[in-house]
């Protein structure tokens, strides 16, 4: 583990996405914060989030692609809020979204019906993020008309430059 500048980590996940992915706008709001981590650990949050998003834009030919990034710290927390503008989660995840985060759990399938997703993206978060000593927050989905919305809390590591 390392001290990692976090708003340098998410404009590196940040150019590499947009190098792929031209027609995507990735807002970040990142304060200048520290997180103690294994480096590669918080780029497969966050490159798994942007999968997600990639593929939900893609299954509904959205032309109007945002991600929108916001960190902050808050008491012995650090605060990640994700959201997108996409379709959001499907029906079947609606009153439930926790359910998106258990191992083998999608719902990505192909134009004749068939399952392409692995359901483990967002399982590989949430083991991540508990690692962590952290929590998902995913209730904003419920009342949500349109697009994923996810808040992740890092705890247990120090922040900053203390």
């Amino acid at each position: 583990m390392k001290n990692v500048d976090l708003k340098e980590l998410l404009n590196d996940i940040k150019e590499s996405w947009n190098n792929t992915c031209e027609d995507i706008i990735i807002n970040l709001d990142c304060e200048d914060l520290q997180l103690k981590c294994f480096p590669y650990e918080v780029e497969s949050i966050f490159n798994n989030l942007i999968a997600n998003s990639t593929s939900a834009f893609k299954a509904v030919n959205q032309e109007d692609r945002q991600i929108n990034i916001k960190i902050e710290k808050a008491n012995d927390f650090i605060d990640i809020y994700y959201n997108d503008n996409g379709p959001g989660l499907s029906d079947k995840y609606k009153t439930n979204p926790e359910l998106i985060l258990e191992s083998m759990e999608t719902d990505k399938t192909d134009l004749n019906g068939e399952i392409v997703g692995t359901g483990m993206g967002m399982w590989i978060i949430d083991k991540t993020v508990k690692e962590y000593k952290g929590i998902i927050d995913l209730s904003q989905n419920i009342e949500a008309k349109k697009g994923f919305y996810i808040k992740i809390s890092l705890k247990g590591h120090k922040y900053g430059n203390n």
